[in-house]
């Protein structure tokens, strides 16, 4: 789609690419109306779309007998689409904003938006289509336990670890680390971050940016969690762009040993126990929480450009 509108794009492609050549003659699909663009549910089900093309494209050139749904693959697959994202940030570095100056930072957003938005696709799909769980909800509950873990009134302007405030907050490395019992909408919750939060059942079909079923809406959330913190002053790109790879590290830690004649799928009891579902859904969260914030710093519109990625039928 670039080398179409960039013909200097068209450089930096390997010439006579099979692949390549057959991505480009998919046929076109047509974007979806503007409502509900960015809608997690919306972005889902585009994503699952979105894969089976991509793996379309691949099989005829390399007859792959790749798995699906096969989750340790498609951490793999995660871990090369944050290496297309990091790269774009060396190739495209944001500019810096000390004064917070509107507009600046859209410098060089279409370049590095692209690679952010793939990430989030392919976030949707290995979490919701192939581990079985919703990255909406994994967000908006590992937000909540956050807010425990971070009071405001403790850690406000500081970068310190949670573990700084364990006295306070009874939250240590091996105790309060659940999110098992956390409901995203629990109007009792300590934090109130997400007891706004609308039902799985998309009740509200209208998308705001305050509405926790879209992109939008989570982002204003994660962006309210830092602005309350003081913490905007750290959140430089590249400083994110580090802390999603760490997560996206600790998300690998989860499945390493898990076998590799057969991934075992994580509603298998006798391999996954609960807590470890818990945590396979904090990680994704976390990788998917700093990939929203370095959009939100970037001012990349994600979920837009997530929409536009995954119905115009270019693959990878």
């Amino acid at each position: 789609q670039q080398s179409r509108a960039n013909p200097k794009f068209t450089s930096f492609l390997p010439l006579n690419n099979p692949i390549i050549n057959m991505i480009m003659k998919l046929p076109q699909s047509t974007p979806p109306s503007t409502e509900n663009l960015t809608k997690f549910s919306t972005l889902a089900d585009i994503s699952i779309s979105y894969r089976e093309r991509r793996e379309q494209a691949k099989s005829q050139r390399l007859q792959s007998t790749r798995k699906n749904l096969n989750p340790r693959s498609e951490i793999f697959h995660l871990g090369i689409l944050v290496g297309d994202l990091c790269q774009s940030i060396l190739l495209h570095p944001p500019p810096t904003n000390e004064n917070n100056t509107p507009g600046i930072m859209r410098k060089n957003a279409e370049e590095i938006g692209r690679p952010m938005a793939t990430l989030l696709l392919g976030l949707l799909y290995a979490c919701n289509a192939v581990c079985g769980m919703n990255l909406r909800t994994c967000i908006l509950k590992k937000i909540e336990l956050n807010g425990r873990k971070y009071p405001v009134e403790l850690c406000k302007g500081k970068s310190g670890k949670y573990t700084k405030y364990s006295n306070q907050t009874g939250i240590t490395k091996t105790e309060g680390q659940s999110t098992i019992e956390i409901n995203e909408n629990d109007g009792n919750s300590s934090s109130s971050t997400v007891s706004t939060a609308s039902t799985d059942s998309d009740q509200d079909d209208t998308p705001s940016a305050t509405n926790s079923q879209t992109v939008e809406g989570v982002t204003s959330l994660i962006a309210k969690f830092a602005t309350d913190r003081n913490w905007a002053k750290y959140h430089t790109p590249r400083n994110i762009a580090l802390a999603l790879m760490g997560e996206l590290g600790e998300l690998a830690e989860l499945f390493q040993w898990k076998g590799d004649e057969d991934d075992v799928p994580l509603d298998d009891d006798n391999h996954w126990t609960e807590e470890e579902r818990d945590y396979v859904g904090q990680e994704f969260a976390d990788v998917s929480i700093y990939l929203l914030r370095l959009a939100n710093v970037c001012e990349v519109e994600i979920g837009r450009v997530a929409v536009e990625i995954g119905t115009a039928g270019d693959g990878e």
